[in-house]
């Protein structure tokens, strides 16, 4: 088949384009959304931890140490992303893998991927470039390789 899936993702966005060969040519095969992505921190939670205070006037301390709302909500849409490269790896949709994230979002995704996926994984870019268009996409990946 020789069909490479190339990923481009950010913490609000991923597409995933098809590339039959090295001719540039990318075809979007899916895209996901994730406007939570965008909010703030602050934004994404209403309860924040109680609090307490000791009774020898050491100060107030936090009940509840937990992860960063944000970060909670990347977990998901890379579990997301995972799931769908998943389907797409177990339906013989694509021979190899391409990813194009920021490094702190390419960290978690290759964490949470399939090993199986994982090995379908050809090339990583560190990089933010989900602004830019497909034919501007596949020049910058198929120069990288």
């Amino acid at each position: 088949m020789n069909t490479t899936w190339i990923l481009v993702a950010d913490s609000s966005k991923a597409d995933f384009y098809a590339a039959k060969g090295l001719d540039g040519q990318l075809q979007l095969v899916l895209s996901l959304s994730h406007d939570i992505g965008r909010a703030h921190a602050s934004n994404l939670t209403t309860d924040l931890p109680g609090s307490h205070s000791d009774k020898s006037g050491a100060g107030r301390h936090s009940l509840d140490e937990r992860t960063d709302p944000k970060e909670l909500e990347l977990i998901h849409f890379v579990k997301e992303i995972n799931n769908r490269l998943n389907t797409g790896r177990i339906n013989h949709l694509f021979d190899r893998l391409v990813i194009v994230a920021a490094p702190h979002l390419l960290g978690i995704i290759r964490q949470l991927m399939d090993p199986h996926t994982a090995k379908l994984v050809t090339h990583e870019i560190g990089k933010h470039l989900t602004h830019l268009a497909p034919k501007e996409l596949a020049e910058y990946v198929f120069e990288t390789q």
